[in-house]
């Protein structure tokens, strides 16, 4: 039984229900979401500390997924190509 876990820029709190954000590092939110035996099991929301820093924020970002546990970081030009498909 694997889980992984994937996080997705998104603009607000509302889950998989919320908008994707345009850009990752900017996104205000990171929506959290294990993924088990290809199932949603769970999802949740955490804030981007990094998302109103002018300069700076890839090494938040990443160290806030690796807090997070995050094996996989969908980006929003990634997600539009796995729509396409």
């Amino acid at each position: 039984m694997s889980v992984t876990r994937v996080a997705i820029g998104t603009t607000g709190n509302k889950g998989l229900h919320d908008q994707v954000s345009e850009a990752f590092a900017r996104s205000k939110t990171f929506t959290l979401v294990n993924i088990e035996n290809n199932k949603v099991k769970h999802v949740r929301v955490v804030k981007n500390p990094a998302a109103s820093k002018p300069h700076g924020r890839g090494p938040v970002v990443v160290q806030t997924l690796l807090d997070h546990i995050v094996a996989h970081p969908i980006l929003s030009w990634s997600l539009q190509n796995v729509i396409r498909s």
